[in-house]
C-alpha cells in the first residue's frame, strides 16, 4: 500500500522505507504514533520535517514547499 501511494505520488526522489523494522528497533525512543516515524532529510541527512504527508494534503504542501526550499539551497535550507 505504501508503496503504490509513494508511485501515484510520481516522486522524482529518493525514499526509503524500512520494511524489517531495523530504524525503529535501533531507536526505542521514537513516538509510537507511526506518522512521526517520516522524516524529510538535507544532504547532511539532518532532519528537516517530521510527519508523514501520506492522506495529509496540509503535510503534503508543507513537504513540497521545503523540498523546493532544499532544492534551491543546494540541499539546505537557508537559516
Amino acid at each position: 500500500m505504501v508503496q503504490q501511494t509513494i508511485a501515484d505520488y510520481r516522486l522524482q526522489f529518493p525514499v526509503l522505507l524500512d520494511t524489517a523494522g531495523i530504524f525503529e528497533r535501533s531507536n526505542p525512543q521514537l513516538p509510537e504514533n507511526p506518522v512521526f516515524h517520516t522524516f524529510l532529510l538535507d544532504r547532511d541527512n539532518r532532519v528537516v520535517l517530521v510527519g508523514s504527508p501520506i492522506g495529509n494534503p496540509k503535510m503534503w504542501e508543507l513537504y513540497k514547499s521545503t523540498i523546493d526550499r532544499l532544492v534551491e539551497n543546494g540541499g539546505i535550507l537557508p537559516k
